[in-house]
């Protein structure tokens, strides 16, 4: 039987976030090693650049003096544009580049920090409710509770939730065997219906039923089923049995 989880604990969610920081942080900053990326003035613009708001030093164009002014304004250079020496969004977009390429040891450090701690608290949470709880999207289940000689049936409506919380799944033992995963359903809607479908259909009735030996058998609709190489009846048959004494709990 295949399993569907896989639980990670503590060990397992440090090595899964050092690995997903190194990746962001080589996402993030991989093009600014790339010497063929590095804008220059007089040159077509080879990446998009964007500079984050904050201090602008402008160039007054009539007196030709410098000065530093807080303008709340975002620059972006779309790619391919002609960097001109005399525009003051190119020269800024150009300066903060020369900044940040290529990155110090102190930048990479920061950011597979920052990408690690955020790791960090993805795996948290997952260890803490991604375990135990896991909703499902689309969460709406039916139950219908047939009692082998009773006419009348049980319908349930609502919404499950699987758990895999330790201390469930021990009270849900049978045979000392905990299963590994529990279904709650939140009833919604409760319908008794009563017992003219199953009167009809005759369904409790042995003697309505068809002959043994007219149907096919379990294990020859387990070959026709799967229809692999390999797959025969008495492979089907023995695959069941073993399941059927070895696996029932």
């Amino acid at each position: 039987m295949l399993r569907t989880r896989v639980r990670a604990g503590a060990a397992a969610g440090l090595v899964l976030s050092l690995l997903f920081a190194g990746l962001f942080t080589i996402v993030c900053l991989a093009d600014l090693f790339v010497p063929s990326l590095t804008p220059m003035l007089g040159a077509p613009a080879p990446v998009t650049l964007r500079v984050p708001y904050g201090p602008r030093i402008t160039q007054d164009a009539r007196g030709g003096h410098s000065q530093v002014s807080y303008e709340h304004a975002r620059i972006i250079v779309p790619r391919g544009t002609m960097l001109d020496d005399n525009d003051d969004d190119h020269r800024a977009a150009c300066a903060y580049e020369s900044l940040r390429r290529p990155p110090t040891l102190a930048r990479i450090i920061s950011y597979f920090s920052l990408y690690f701690i955020l790791c960090q608290m993805v795996m948290a949470y997952l260890r803490r409710f991604g375990q135990s709880r896991v909703r499902l999207l689309r969460p709406q289940v039916g139950l219908l509770f047939v009692i082998p000689g009773l006419r009348e049936t049980l319908r349930i409506n609502g919404h499950a939730t699987l758990y895999t919380d330790a201390a469930l799944l021990e009270s849900l033992s049978a045979q000392g065997k905990a299963p590994q995963l529990a279904i709650v359903v939140e009833a919604q809607e409760v319908f008794l219906h009563c017992g003219r479908a199953l009167i009809r259909s005759q369904v409790w009735e042995t003697a309505s039923w068809p002959p043994a030996e007219a149907l096919p058998s379990a294990p020859q609709i387990f070959a026709d089923h799967i229809a692999l190489p390999g797959v025969t009846c008495d492979v089907a048959e023995e695959s069941l049995e073993e399941s059927y004494t070895t696996g029932l709990y």
